[in-house]
């Protein structure tokens, strides 16, 4: 994987976690808002 490529995994974890997070709140705010049209 690549993230073995760096000196601490755990970081990177815990990055791609945050940006998954934001990606997820983003998406909540969006639809909370009614900014998809999809979300009849």
């Amino acid at each position: 994987p690549w993230a073995i490529q760096l000196q601490t995994p755990t970081m990177t974890l815990t990055w791609a976690s945050i940006l998954i997070l934001l990606l997820t709140l983003g998406l909540i705010y969006e639809w909370a808002q009614g900014g998809l049209e999809w979300a009849e």
